[in-house]
């Protein structure tokens, strides 16, 4: 099934999108600004209710439930006499279908003229005035059938089965329960003063999307599940900061300035699925060539140090091994040059332009891997320093105690503008600018309650990472992940997270770290 009409904002473009996104399982499906139907009639949900404020749309959904041979009889009529004088058959059916509207007058014919009117107005778009009156202009095209006879019957058929509403989107809303899947496709907040949206006489206010955004708070506390769609603009952004933000790339169909008909749009939910938080048990060079161009937000990395050469350690007072395991085994100067290489050019192709990269180490590797960050023409934002509270003391006693790792950021593009939430840090460091200096213990035992990694970061050390540098639904990937910290903190702060451990080991205990994350 197909939209029968085209409808501002309609979701065909976003479909896939929106099936990456639709919660795992839910029982009762809701649209209370229905449109064109692109979302319900393309998955066809077997229990819904539908809705919307436009009187005429949905007494076209009734009367293609119940009359559809006879709203195809008339269509196929006003299609015939639109091929003899297009233009002069457009504006005269134009206004009988306004003196309709005037007299309140809701029938077959109606519902014929609001499907060929659709038709063949510019760009398919609803609008009306002041009045009520449908204003739109004729679209200067001579033939075009306003219908698919095959779809409207199989239309028909489905909705027989689906409550169809005409009210507010708060009150078709009041019976949706914990567990059900409320989706709004609301009249889009305005990119400017003079967009026109809005396709009912009352148009859809500021205060409009202020009570929907309570009304989308008050369903989350009842454990309803919710997604919404919306311009990405900064009123959208600040009614929804709590809950997970897709940002996509669309063509707008709809705008007088053909010139201006690219954008971007916004994928809201209060729900994580399984799509958000990916745990995969393998090699970062067998995964990497699997995740798209451009499509990571932020990428945090802790690669090896290449220490495991049969040294010792200090740990709990003990002395130790500091043989981590076969990934961590020392190679020549040669080897780990072009290692690091590898998979920072793989990094440099998955990450957005506006994406940058956290790597973090000690003198070890870092500095090589400094040289390879300016080789490859990523542009180095800060040099940040984890200042260890309790280190493990020196055994040998010939040089001071390693108390610091550094943690290199670094940005894909220099000429993009990535992200730095410079109002929240200077929030959490007493309304001072953040230093690039992070102080605290080594991770503790809380942390490592399912098994510990022998480099495992601590959840405060990712938690200020990720909070500077991205925001609510960006994609952050570690593809060297260990024990999954990263993910854990993700999934906390609401952020996507792919995250890649080729130990089978540090992998479980992953999963289970991440299993235990409730929101």
């Amino acid at each position: 099934m197909k939209p029968f009409v085209k409808w501002a904002g309609g979701k065909t473009q976003l479909l896939q999108h929106i099936e990456k996104r639709l919660p795992d399982q839910f029982n009762h499906y809701y649209e209370p600004f229905v449109g064109g139907g692109a979302v319900l009639f393309h998955f066809g949900f077997d229990e819904a209710t539908i809705g919307d404020i436009n009187e005429e749309l949905i007494y076209t959904y009734e009367c293609i439930r119940d009359y559809p041979h006879e709203l195809i009889s008339q269509i196929q009529q006003l299609d015939l006499q639109h091929e003899l004088n297009p233009k002069e058959y457009y504006y005269q059916i134009r206004d009988a279908y306004n003196a309709k509207i005037s007299n309140n007058i809701k029938d077959i014919d109606l519902t014929a003229m609001f499907i060929y009117l659709n038709k063949h107005c510019f760009n398919g778009l609803y609008r009306v005035n002041s009045k009520g009156m449908f204003n739109v202009p004729f679209n200067q095209k001579k033939s075009g059938k306003s219908f698919g006879k095959s779809n409207i019957l199989e239309i028909s058929e489905y909705l027989k089965n689906i409550d169809i509403k005409c009210m507010d989107f708060e009150i078709l809303c009041q019976n949706a329960q914990k567990g059900d899947f409320v989706f709004f496709d609301s009249p889009y907040a305005p990119l400017n003063p003079t967009s026109f949206e809005s396709y009912t006489k009352e148009g859809f206010s500021l205060e409009d999307h202020q009570r929907l955004a309570s009304l989308f708070k008050t369903l989350t506390d009842k454990g309803v599940y919710c997604m919404l769609t919306n311009h990405n603009t900064e009123l959208i952004r600040e009614l929804y900061q709590d809950y997970y933000v897709e940002v996509v790339q669309v063509k707008r169909f709809i705008n007088s300035d053909a010139t201006n008909r690219k954008g971007e749009e916004v994928i809201i939910t209060n729900y994580m699925n399984y799509n958000d938080i990916k745990l995969i048990n393998d090699d970062a060079f067998n995964v990497l060539p699997t995740i798209d161009d451009d499509s990571i937000d932020m990428i945090f990395v802790d690669p090896p140090y290449f220490l495991s050469n049969g040294g010792i350690s200090c740990s709990g007072g003990k002395q130790v091994s500091v043989d981590k395991g076969d990934w961590d085994k020392s190679y020549s100067f040669e080897e780990k040059v072009e290692f690091n290489r590898k998979w920072l050019l793989e990094a440099k192709r998955i990450l957005k332009d506006t994406g940058t990269i956290w790597i973090s180490g000690t003198y070890h590797n870092i500095y090589m891997i400094g040289y390879l960050l300016e080789e490859l023409d990523f542009k180095i934002l800060n040099n940040v320093t984890w200042m260890k509270t309790n280190p493990p003391p020196n055994l040998a006693c010939r040089c001071f105690t390693h108390s610091t790792e550094t943690i290199l950021w670094a940005k894909k593009n220099n000429k993009a503008k990535h992200t730095y939430n410079y109002k929240l840090m200077k929030e959490l460091n007493n309304n001072k600018q953040m230093k690039d200096v992070i102080t605290g213990s080594l991770t503790p035992k809380r942390e490592k309650q399912f098994g510990k990694h022998p480099t495992q970061k601590p959840e405060y050390l990712l938690e200020r990472i990720i909070l500077a540098s991205t925001s609510p639904g960006d994609v952050v990937c570690d593809f060297m992940a260990g024990s999954f910290t990263t993910g854990v903190v993700c999934k906390k702060l609401l952020r996507r997270f792919i995250g890649v451990e080729k130990e089978k080991e540090y992998y479980e205990i992953g999963l289970k770290r991440i299993h235990e994350v409730t929101l």
